[in-house]
């Protein structure tokens, strides 16, 4: 289980690094505010 979320959760590192650097940030925070959520 943690393993797939920390795989879904580079992919989204990955994505956002290859955007535009407009929204990387909110999909950071987004992604961070989801796993913390799921953790806790």
């Amino acid at each position: 289980m943690l393993i797939i979320l920390l795989f879904s959760y580079n992919n989204m590192l990955r994505k956002s690094h290859n955007q535009v650097y407009e929204k990387p940030k909110l999909i950071l925070t987004f992604a961070e505010k989801s796993m913390i959520d799921i953790l806790v």
